[in-house]
């Protein structure tokens, strides 16, 4: 089920109040209690208890699975579009996934995350510009990518998925990496080298080839990896917390009917 934030509980729990209560329209003073532009209706509302996602959007991006609130990770991410690596400036690189990931929020990525790019140029080490930071390691499908260094030479699983929590199902796609299987460039091969060439990693693959596999000329196009800053786990809500919030919700709204009575 996806993560309501309050907002959208206090609209859940207010509309469900109403319709348990008479099954009538809101009335004024419960609409008071609601933001301007959230209009319910009981099939929308009642959805998240019914296991029904209510937005349009999948929520694609799972959470990693066993962790206690308060615990930090990162994560990592192929992007979904593609570059070419003629340009010998890290914040370009820095930029594209930033862009790529905030594509992601809707389906489920955390927001409010710093983003880098897995990638060396000539003046500077994948490692260096993200670094790993001693926290487990997922991918956007809640598994676990590493729980040591992410760049000691092999992964547990594969990147394998974009932002959108979606796998590219291509044998040996290419992500541009301008590095070796522990992070450091390659003399020649960064990404803007003169060479006119770049190494090239596999999103599927788990040794060290995930990072460097073969190179290409700059001018192709391939993804890039993404790396977040720390994140803390937050357990999201469950099915039993909004009904609760709704039983409560309900009383208020009994409370108030009886006082416009009187």
């Amino acid at each position: 089920m996806a993560v309501l934030d309050m907002e959208r509980m206090s609209y859940v729990a207010a509309t469900i109040a109403t319709v348990l209560y008479i099954g009538a329209p809101l009335e004024a003073h419960v609409v008071d209690f609601l933001p301007p532009d959230l209009v319910p209706s009981p099939q929308f509302v009642l959805s998240p208890l019914l296991g029904i996602t209510p937005v349009p959007l999948p929520q694609n991006v799972l959470p990693p699975a066993g962790l206690a609130p308060g615990s930090q990770y990162q994560l990592i991410f192929r992007t979904f579009s593609t570059t070419a690596a003629t340009s010998d400036d890290i914040d370009y690189y820095n930029a594209f996934v930033a862009n790529e990931a905030a594509s992601g929020v809707p389906y489920g990525l955390p927001a409010g995350v710093t983003w880098r790019a897995i990638a060396s140029t000539p003046t500077v080490n994948a490692r260096d510009n993200a670094p790993w930071v001693g926290l487990p390691v997922y991918n956007t499908r809640g598994e676990l990518v590493t729980a040591s260094d992410l760049y000691g030479g092999s992964l547990l699983a594969p990147v394998l998925y974009d932002q959108l929590g979606l796998p590219y199902e291509v044998f040996n796609a290419p992500v541009w990496t301008g590095s070796d299987p522990f992070g450091y460039r390659i003399p020649g091969l960064t990404l803007g080298d003169p060479s006119g060439q770049g190494a090239i990693g596999a999103q599927n693959l788990t040794d060290g080839r995930w990072l460097d596999l073969y190179d290409a000329g700059q001018p192709s196009i391939a993804a890039i990896y993404a790396l977040s800053s720390p994140i803390t786990f937050v357990p999201e809500p469950s099915s039993l917390a909004l009904v609760g919030l709704a039983l409560s919700v309900l009383g208020i709204v009994q409370l108030l009917r009886t006082r416009c009575r009187t």
